[in-house]
């Protein structure tokens, strides 16, 4: 969709964890470059087909031994602290129907609010929340969410696209700290 610069992210010289919150089909190409120096990856997602593909997507890019692929509502089944957490939550806010749509729906976006609850005690000091979201969705609550957890949003990246004469804008911000 669009390429974030690589030049506007913070550098980091020494090794790293990354983790990789919700998962879609081209995060190895995407993320990935988010920690270059990163000697390790967590790919997380809630629906076990979706691990399932990630891990065999690994495989095929050379990178298994260094992504580990773990089932988990957000944070539930996963510890540690991370350098860089990279997430592309669901933008609808309405009840999924089956587990395939849990990837684009997110019931009065309880995930993502859990997100924010915990994603503070995730990140190591320096460390940095690469979040993809746009403007079907509603900004204004994630807005809301970020300020609540006490972080800096900056957009990076964005790309406006006309679907059936709507526009919607597809950002994504760098949270860190205050």
């Amino acid at each position: 969709m669009f390429d974030v610069e690589m030049t506007t992210l913070p550098v980091r010289t020494d090794t790293c964890e990354y983790r990789r919150s919700v998962d879609d089909p081209a995060w190895l190409r995407r993320d990935y470059r988010a920690a270059p120096d990163a000697d390790r990856a967590h790919a997380v997602d809630v629906n076990p087909h979706a691990v399932a593909a990630t891990a065999a997507n690994a495989e095929r890019n050379g990178v298994a031994a260094s992504v580990k692929c773990i089932e988990s509502n957000m944070f539930s089944s996963v510890d540690g602290e991370y350098d860089v957490i990279v997430i592309d939550p669901p933008l609808r806010w309405l009840t999924p129907r089956d587990p395939l749509e849990q990837a684009i729906t997110d019931e009065n976006y309880s995930a993502l609010e859990r997100f924010f609850a915990d994603a503070a005690r995730h990140l190591r000091p320096n460390g940095y929340v690469l979040l993809f979201f746009g403007t079907s969705g509603d900004v204004e609550h994630l807005d809301d969410l970020i300020t609540t957890a006490g972080m800096k949003s900056q957009v990076i990246a964005e790309r406006t696209i006309n679907t059936r004469g709507q526009d919607a804008t597809y950002f994504v911000r760098l949270l860190t700290d205050r």
